[in-house]
């Protein structure tokens, strides 16, 4: 998580002022878009790095209407000033959950928190909300008047990609939060949806269509062909086998990505890989169901919910060989366990890595029993 940034009196009552021009307060309605849409790239972002939406992730459903609730309150003009105690009285909720909710945006990066001071003393915090029509105009307006170094959150580099002011100030305008299956020129390469006649999932990741020449049908049809020639190993073309052609290779890309940032190599985690995508597909017909249970088209990311999965799985195996290796004391027979439990250097460190991820920074790595 990024270090909280400070300033120094700040008086929200002359900002709004400042801004007022600027950033004039939006309407019910363009506050629900702006609600709508954080939810869904917070869905989405979570089903990348961890498998599962908000609502899965959150221990409590209490706590996702905080989250809601909190976004809602910075809706309005892009950012506020407030107590955490106010806040907590506000919401019903104690303030570790509140703040727990807190730096759970922080580290999204959905957030930015300002400590604030005010004649010597601590002031209530601002927080200003990256995913928000205003978002610029805000930050710069701070920049110039509190502080320089606060940077443009990578969040809205990688949401706002189009003119989105628009999309959240229209009128009629379609919400953000739409099926990705209705709109898969806004948000492109990951739109799947269910075809009820086969119950196949299909995934559009481009714009060739049936009627353009046979080798799409090939391309379709072909799976293991296709997908053997992107690298995609037998094995997983045969587990994803309900999956179109480029969704495989698609999958195959994230899960490789995935393992490649810690310096491991995926044909040496197939075991784990398999498992990912047969959790991954179980985990999607629930959701499907639950989807259609309250009259919704499912919306489900199977790249990022399977190198979820993967990384925990990857974690585990890692870890109880790690413990297995610490518990040889003779240096020659421990190098002797290391190389008949198929540790590398660059294990050792994924392992390390995976530790500081799925466990808060508090924690000591001895845990891991490492030391």
């Amino acid at each position: 998580m990024e270090k909280v940034k400070k300033i120094k009196n700040f008086l929200l009552s002359k900002v709004k002022s400042d801004l007022s021009d600027k950033a004039p307060i939006l309407s019910k309605e363009q506050i629900t878009n702006v609600v709508e849409y954080n939810l869904h790239v917070i869905d989405e972002l979570l089903l990348d790095l961890e498998g599962v939406t908000y609502a899965e992730y959150a221990p409590s459903n209490k706590q996702h209407k905080i989250l809601r609730s909190f976004i809602s309150t910075l809706a309005y003009q892009g950012f506020t000033q407030a107590k955490e105690i106010t806040l907590a009285e506000k919401f019903n909720v104690s303030r570790p959950t509140l703040r727990s909710v807190i730096e759970f945006l922080e580290d999204l990066g959905v957030i930015h928190k300002l400590l604030n001071r005010r004649k010597a003393k601590r002031a209530p915090s601002v927080y200003i909300l990256a995913l928000h029509p205003y978002y610029l105009n805000n930050l710069k307006y701070f920049k110039q008047n509190f502080i320089e170094d606060i940077c443009v959150s990578e969040i809205y580099t990688s949401y706002f990609t189009k003119d989105f002011t628009e999309l959240f100030t229209k009128a009629k305008s379609q919400t953000p939060c739409e099926s990705k299956a209705e709109t898969p020129k806004k948000i492109p390469n990951k739109v799947n949806e269910v075809n009820s006649s086969k119950d196949n999932i299909l995934y559009r990741e481009n714009n060739i269509s049936d009627d353009q020449d046979i080798s799409f049908k090939e391309y379709h049809n072909e799976k293991e062909k296709y997908a053997a020639a992107q690298g995609v190993p037998t094995e997983v073309i045969k587990k994803l086998n309900p999956l179109h052609t480029d969704q495989i290779i698609s999958v195959w890309k994230s899960v490789s990505r995935t393992l490649s940032k810690y310096g491991l190599n995926p044909l040496n985690y197939l075991e784990q890989v398999l498992e990912s995508c047969e959790l991954a597909i179980s985990a999607y017909y629930h959701h499907k169901g639950k989807a259609y249970k309250n009259n919704k088209q499912p919306e489900f990311n199977f790249a990022g919910c399977i190198c979820g999965k993967l990384k925990k799985l990857v974690y585990q195996l890692l870890q109880a060989k790690m413990k297995k290796l610490q518990r040889i004391n003779n240096p020659l027979m421990k190098e002797s366990a290391k190389h008949f439990l198929g540790l590398t250097d660059n294990d050792q460190r994924a392992v390390l890595n995976l530790f500081r991820e799925f466990n808060p920074v508090d924690k000591g790595l001895d845990e891991l029993g490492v030391y």
